[in-house]
């Protein structure tokens, strides 16, 4: 059995790097990248994008 969870509770208090890192060190499968903290709007510009992302 794989075992994922969404990124968003965990990325919104500690932050990308120490996000992502914390659910590692947990030893989860996947992660769920909680694209829906975002407004639509966010998507329309691929550079705003690209910053998330970059972080």
């Amino acid at each position: 059995m794989k075992i994922s969870i969404q990124s968003s509770g965990i990325t919104d208090v500690l932050g990308y790097k120490e996000g992502f890192a914390a659910i590692k060190k947990a030893k989860f499968n996947a992660v769920d990248f909680g694209l829906n903290v975002f407004p639509l709007s966010f998507f329309e510009e691929e550079e705003k994008l690209l910053i998330i992302l970059k972080k």
